[in-house]
């Protein structure tokens, strides 16, 4: 596209987003606040889940003031590095992550599942839609078809900003409305697997469980004292590549510190496993957190294990160390 074209029809895409915009108020902008004024603030604070469910078309999960809410790109399918068969629900997924600012203020902190053909509509419609563009980056080198991602955040009225992530969601090939399964099922064991990594798991569709670790740091998002569950935790997702759960394809996501990124790289790849990238996925974060997703294939347990070791090089919760921040 040249240049002028694209001028105007980013102009475009900002007019059609100004709606929305109007009700994002202070985003970006918002004054820093102490963190005994955020948690004076979380305390009275009460997301509108019910609401902000129905938008999206989605139930989610609250844990520690984040409401969280997943949908799969269906549409898509993809075989992963080493040949492992990539569900929607293990690596391709869009999620939202709100977290309650004060009363009918919210923050968003968003990761979303592109492919190449989607990434400009998908981009002019996350800045029309007066969201904060924050990264573009691959989690998994030698994905067939490759996949993209793109990281975003706001500040404002929580029902605006769930209308604001459903633009995004339909300038993509993505199922919307999507039905989530009532019961998922797994083979994989679990409640063992939680107890190794010392979090919190959930089972989604085909069997996929995402187990989160929480870091034990204090993070400012765009001066915002935000939950360790706003997307800025240890995620780790296990695939069952059998119907007896006895080999998985594990994909852990690391949160680290500048000061942590040697060293749990280090240890990753001492661990098995494939290193497919480093990346900040926020702005305007103190401290700054990176992130790398790595990729192995074996016995679920075992898998565990290796990646608590990982963890244990970083500010985590369950780490026999706490190490200093940046």
């Amino acid at each position: 596209m040249h240049i002028d074209e694209f001028a105007v029809s980013r102009r475009r895409a900002l007019l059609t987003g100004a709606g929305v915009m109007a009700g994002l108020a202070g985003l970006g902008g918002s004054p820093a606040v102490s963190f005994a004024e955020h948690e004076d603030r979380k305390h009275k604070a009460k997301l509108p889940v019910k609401e902000i469910e129905a938008i999206l078309h989605m139930k989610g999960k609250m844990e520690k003031g984040v409401l969280s809410i997943n949908l799969d790109r269906e549409d898509l399918t993809v075989t992963g590095p080493m040949g492992v068969p990539f569900k929607p629900s293990f690596e391709l997924v869009h999620e939202f992550y709100f977290q309650a600012l004060g009363p009918n203020r919210a923050i968003l902190n968003a990761e979303f599942t592109f492919t190449q053909s989607e990434r400009q509509k998908t981009l002019e419609t996350i800045i029309a839609s007066g969201l904060i563009i924050q990264a573009q980056h691959q989690h998994f080198i030698g994905e067939s078809p490759q996949t993209w991602h793109y990281h975003f955040r706001g500040v404002g009225d929580p029902r605006h900003l769930a209308h604001a992530c459903v633009n995004v969601i339909k300038s993509t090939g993505t199922p919307f409305p999507q039905t989530a399964p009532s019961n998922p099922k797994t083979p994989l064991p679990v409640t063992e697997i939680a107890r190794i990594l010392r979090g919190t798991a959930d089972v989604a569709s085909a069997g996929v469980v995402n187990v989160t670790v929480d870091r034990r740091d204090h993070i400012k998002l765009g001066g915002h004292h935000i939950s360790p569950d706003l997307n800025i935790a240890q995620t780790i997702a296990f695939e069952p590549l059998d119907s007896s759960g006895k080999m998985a394809a594990a994909a852990p996501d690391y949160a680290m510190t500048s000061k942590e990124v040697q060293r749990t790289l280090r240890r990753g790849i001492l661990e098995g496993f494939q290193v497919h990238c480093l990346y900040n996925q926020e702005t305007a974060e103190k401290p700054q957190l990176f992130f790398s997703h790595q990729l192995a294939v074996g016995a679920p347990l075992d898998l565990a294990r290796r990646i608590r070791r990982v963890i244990n090089e970083t500010n985590s919760e369950g780490s026999p160390h706490r190490h200093g921040q940046d």
